[in-house]
């Protein structure tokens, strides 16, 4: 059985964390430091958006297992149409900004050879 750290949902590890016994005899495990301020200033882990309480909240995906399986039980309705200027303008648009970069290094490079 793995201990989760009470303020963020994360594995505490065997030998790493802290432990805050409560008056009641209830046990919380922090994973980090920084868990275990949050809880010493009464910080609410719903409101804190690291923490997986919140992420559950906002629907963030948390596992890279689920968005593979919902990815795959995608079903696809329609074919998508690509607008052929739009992908012509947006390839000119990337070559025209790694000229300029390229540019950008080389004068860069001469000016600080030039000090």
């Amino acid at each position: 059985m793995s201990i989760l750290c009470c303020m963020c949902e994360s594995v505490v590890y065997p030998g790493h964390g802290s432990l805050f016994i409560k008056n009641d005899m209830r046990s919380l495990w922090f994973c980090r430091s920084k868990c275990k301020k949050n809880f010493n200033q009464k910080k609410n882990p719903f409101y804190l958006r690291w923490t997986r309480f919140n992420r559950k909240k906002r629907g963030v995906i948390l596992n890279k297992k689920i968005l593979f399986t919902s990815f795959i039980n995608q079903k696809i309705d329609q074919i998508q149409e690509y607008d052929i200027y739009l992908i012509s303008h947006v390839l000119f648009q990337m070559e025209r900004l790694q000229k300029l970069n390229r540019n950008r290094s080389i004068d860069f490079i001469y000016k600080k050879k030039l000090k």
